[in-house]
């Protein structure tokens, strides 16, 4: 049988990035042949053509030991080299997975010798192993991280392999003219700082035990908050994304942004109705569960994401926009923390400017400089945390939260959660720094994240905002829903039409009250707020009714309430609180 007609790109196996072992010839056995024309099944004397030339990597398969397939590598019709892992249960499935995948990618093989391609395939028992990894980041936190699609760090046996999305990342100019013309000069600008900090978080997501972070700038037009965010955008090289996306969109970018740094550019392009529930789903790290073509539930993306945000107004704000009555969760706060851009001198985001330039040109040459230098900063963080798995930085954050938690104590659980983020943004800081990365000095990266935590407390006015909060909340459910949702005394006709009750409208202790059943007052009315929290709060405003003494020294909050079902713990809220004004 002669030789195919078409004509192969020369196939250079020692030129292939990353190969685990040239052993073509030791994998093939009987009746296979891997020629420089490609694989040759023998048979009766007379060979038969089955596919272009590829080289086998190895047997792949995830951290779990599960997922198992075979990776090759081989040059398209264009001379381009193609990596593909191949699923064993592709392979011995009848839907032709497999060979479609093949094919889609630009190995060629004829038409007719697909089901003996994808049995020469399935026999195929290479010693080499590949593991493979879905997302960017950790592979093993302290050890291994795949910095895009780029593996960093400690040496393994055999190669890591990053077979899903990962955020491209830029590399531009040099390390030491970044570190001099990008990170030295933002130092004694606080906002700039923590920017620059929030871009090294990422990576100490899962060494710490963290959830995610988001910080979002607000401020005017030409405030300074692209240029944060491009300074930001440098340290790994990252690009600069925007809020103009759907919230499965945002899912896929997230995951590829896995254990590092997302940018969403200008707030104001997300519709109101969506901001709420995109805040939430970014800050839990996990996407909707949805159904695969078999019925079956497809896995749930999932990620550890550092948000850096800006735009000209706030979360609260925009979820208010086009007519809404959406209120802002203290939860959606404390995973996107809004921090006012303008850092109080006249300049925008600026406080410290070289002399002979105005915040524009200083502005400019921030952004100049970012574009110029960037993408060398992270790859030496991350092998800085490799040293020794992340022990030093985890000892420095330790000393720093019990810092921060000294000097703001007694804040309330919403601004303590958010406290304990800046404190961690001032250990990535300090670490970077530690490290020769930033040029600033010792210090500078917890000084500026104290300023912008005390400026958010202010602005927030710290536990008086979660008071308002939960009136506000609990307010606003019994306006929205009144008779709807609450059995009332001696009126069957009404209470017949009450449909998923609430509770119960009763009179305690002389006073008209709406009471609560416990699980939808935890689960509808005070959802993604501190229940515990909220309840004091109302009960200092003199808002809840409760007969309950304490126990184990924990104050409870409940009224115990006779109904048609038998006694009840109820929250009983005092009708006073439908009155307007502050309370």
């Amino acid at each position: 049988m002669s030789e195919p007609a078409f004509q192969l790109e020369p196939f250079d196996c020692e030129g292939l990035d990353g190969v685990a072992n040239d052993q073509n010839g030791d994998v093939w056995g009987d009746p296979y042949e891997m020629r420089s024309t490609g694989l040759w099944l023998q048979k009766d004397d007379k060979p038969e053509f089955l596919c272009k030339p590829f080289e086998v990597i190895g047997q792949s398969r995830t951290n779990s030991g599960d997922g198992w397939g075979l990776m090759i590598e081989f040059y398209d019709g264009d001379g381009r080299q193609k990596t593909l892992n191949i699923s064993r249960a592709d392979l011995i499935s009848e839907r032709g997975e497999a060979m479609a995948a093949l094919a889609s990618q630009g190995l060629k093989f004829p038409p007719g010798a697909t089901k003996k391609l994808k049995a020469a395939l399935a026999s195929l028992d290479p010693d080499a192993r590949v593991r493979i990894v879905e997302t960017a980041g950790w592979v093993e936190p302290g050890k291994a991280y795949m910095l895009g699609d780029r593996p960093i760090g400690a040496e393994h046996s055999e190669p890591v392999r990053l077979m899903g999305d990962a955020q491209p990342m830029r590399l531009a100019g040099t390390f030491e003219q970044w570190r001099a013309s990008v990170a030295l000069p933002s130092s004694g600008n606080t906002r700039l700082v923590l920017a620059v900090s929030a871009a090294f978080v990422g990576p100490l997501l899962a060494l710490t035990g963290s959830e995610g972070l988001g910080l979002h700038f607000r401020g005017a037009s030409s405030s300074g908050k692209s240029t944060a965010l491009a300074v930001a955008a440098s340290v790994a090289g990252v690009r600069l994304g925007t809020w103009r996306a759907t919230s499965n969109g945002l899912e896929g970018i997230a995951a590829a942004s896995n254990d590092g740094l997302l940018i969403l550019d200008e707030l104001g392009e997300v519709s109101a109705r969506e901001v709420g529930g995109v805040v939430y789903m970014l800050g839990n790290g996990q996407g909707k569960q949805r159904a695969g073509q078999t019925g079956d539930a497809r896995k749930r993306r999932s990620w550890r994401v550092v948000v850096l945000s800006s735009g000209e107004v706030s979360i609260a704000q925009k979820a208010q926009e086009d007519g809404l009555k959406a209120k802002t969760r203290a939860g959606q706060e404390v995973r996107l923390i809004d921090i006012e851009a303008d850092a109080g001198v006249g300049f925008g985001v600026f406080e410290n400017i070289p002399d002979r330039l105005t915040p524009s040109e200083f502005s400019d040459h921030l952004k100049e400089a970012a574009a110029k230098h960037s993408g060398h900063a992270m790859p030496r963080y991350i092998e800085a945390l490799q040293a020794d798995m992340g022990k030093p930085v985890l000892l420095l954050f330790t000393q720093l939260k019990a810092a921060f938690a000294s000097a703001y104590a007694d804040i309330g659980g919403q601004a303590a959660r958010v406290r304990d983020k800046f404190a961690l943004l001032a250990c990535a800081g300090e670490f970077a720094t530690q490290c020769g990365l930033t040029g600033w000095s010792n210090g500078e990266a917890t000084r500026s994240a104290k300023a912008c935590f005390e400026a958010w407390f202010n602005q927030r006015k710290g536990a008086s905002h979660e008071a308002s909060l939960a009136i506000e909340t609990v307010r606003g459910f019994i306006q929205s829903h009144g008779a709807s949702r609450f059995h009332v005394p001696n009126d069957d006709e009404a209470n017949s039409r009450v449909i998923n009750r609430a509770g119960w409208v009763r009179e305690v202790k002389g006073e008209k009250c709406y009471c609560f059943a416990s699980v939808p007052w935890k689960q509808e009315v005070l959802a993604g707020q501190d229940v515990r929290l909220a309840c004091t709060h109302l009960t200092q405003k003199g808002l809840l009714i409760t007969d309950a003494p304490e126990a184990n020294g924990r104050k409870r909050f409940t009224y115990k309430l006779s109904t048609p079902d038998g006694l009840q713990n109820v929250y009983a809220v005092r009708a006073s609180i439908l009155l307007d004004g502050e309370i």
